[in-house]
């Protein structure tokens, strides 16, 4: 993350308290998580029936890699799969951008070519393999086939245009905002949990 100060210090101040109370509320990652058994392996899933026909969505978060605050603090992304395909695609935004407007322009997960990864803005979008180490990762909520589909598409289609794809701030518009930004524009019933610090600033981000 990056921590920006030429910030007026009112408007830092703010955030610092906005953030230690959200600290307050997440004593750990987990925090309202559902429960896992309940979610099965990627790899497993790859051979269920029908699972090469059904669209696919699946809200994964990992705790924040910081020694401070790597147990209440946490990273969001998405998985998807669009019907009638074995790709599944990862979308987050990435503290890191790209200044190389080509990236942005063929951001299309449906014929994504030779290249593995893409980018716009801070908008990341790579291939999935599948593997999740479960030491770290929890499995927020998924959906499987009609009941997927417009997220999916909304996925595909809609997330290089997010509006504040060129921000990333620590304590203001980051990953958690984006993820945000996406369950609510996609009506999508799951839930980011206490330690999704920065999502309450997804309004900021509604073009």
């Amino acid at each position: 993350m990056i921590f920006q100060l030429q910030q007026h210090p009112a408007d830092l101040l703010q955030r610092l308290v906005a953030m230690a109370m959200s600290l307050l509320l997440a004593s750990c990652i987990n925090q309202g998580a559902p429960e896992q058994s309940q979610f099965l392996e990627i790899g497993d899933l790859m051979l269920q029936e029908n699972w090469y026909e059904d669209a696919f969505a699946r809200l994964y978060k990992r705790p924040v890699y910081i020694e401070e605050i790597e147990r209440i603090a946490s990273h969001p992304w998405v998985v998807v799969k669009r019907p009638y395909s074995d790709r599944l695609i990862r979308i987050e935004l990435d503290r890191y951008t790209s200044d190389d407007e080509v990236l942005c322009a063929p951001f299309d997960p449906y014929d994504p070519g030779d290249y593995w990864y893409q980018e716009c803005g801070h908008v990341s979008m790579s291939v999935f393999t599948g593997f999740v180490s479960q030491d770290d990762w929890l499995v927020l909520g998924e959906l499987r086939g009609v009941e997927a589909e417009a997220v999916v598409e909304f996925a595909y289609t809609q997330v290089a245009g997010y509006p504040c794809k060129g921000f990333y701030y620590w304590l203001d518009r980051n990953s958690n905002t984006f993820i945000r930004w996406f369950i609510e524009m996609t009506d999508w019933d799951v839930t980011l949990g206490p330690s999704s610090f920065g999502q309450e600033h997804w309004q900021k981000c509604v073009g």
